[in-house]
């Protein structure tokens, strides 16, 4: 037979019944908390890793920044280590744009590692240009270059069927295009920014 409950068992029993109600709200709070928390954080993460320059939407992915131009109906991805406000102010003397390359062979002239490394940059032109090959300046003694009978080029060889895009190490930093030719200065993070400046002006980002 069960045994009769007496009445301060049953005491016991509501206490703890209370307590375990207790523990579980406590619990289930701090899930909410932590929920909540955790959303808002995430929230701004995402918020931190998008950004806008006029009518352009860039995200930061592992390695760049990241946005995409449309060009004689193509959607170009541009990857830059830099925004267009962090390159702005880099002075630029001429006009450039997609024209200036659309259907051309385009020769990089660049003979120092860094230089090369940079010239990298510019493969965001192979979609709309009718090739790319990379080049030395004339009388280059660079390794490189002699290495690998590299072509030699400089603006002198640019025309309305060529564009020619030298980059070069130096103390001061510098670009300015004309006569098809597009010639990029800088040293360094300079020189990075240089170059991204030239592209940000060539897909018509910055003006």
């Amino acid at each position: 037979m069960k045994p009769l409950e007496t009445s301060q068992g049953r005491e016991e029993k509501a206490k703890k019944s209370h307590r375990t109600i207790r523990t579980i709200s406590i619990i289930l709070a701090i899930i909410m908390v932590s929920s909540t928390i955790g959303y808002a954080i995430l929230e701004t993460s995402q918020k931190e890793n998008k950004t806008t320059y006029g009518d352009y939407k860039f995200i930061q992915t592992d390695s760049s920044w990241q946005t995409q131009v449309a060009v004689s109906n193509q959607i170009i991805v541009l990857n830059s280590d830099y925004l267009p406000q962090d390159v702005e102010n880099i002075s630029f003397d001429g006009s450039i744009s997609t024209d200036d390359f659309l259907g051309k062979g385009i020769f990089i002239v660049a003979s120092s590692g860094l230089e090369r490394q940079k010239a990298e940059k510019f493969n965001v032109l192979s979609p709309i240009a009718l090739r790319m090959q990379l080049a030395c300046p004339y009388n280059s003694s660079a390794g490189f270059c002699i290495d690998y009978n590299m072509p030699e080029k400089d603006c002198s060889d640019a025309d309305s069927s060529t564009s020619i895009i030298i980059i070069s190490e130096d103390n001061e930093t510098s670009a300015n295009y004309g006569s098809y030719c597009l010639t990029i200065k800088g040293n360094g993070d300079e020189l990075a920014k240089a170059v991204e400046n030239a592209i940000f002006r060539i897909f018509g980002i910055l003006n």
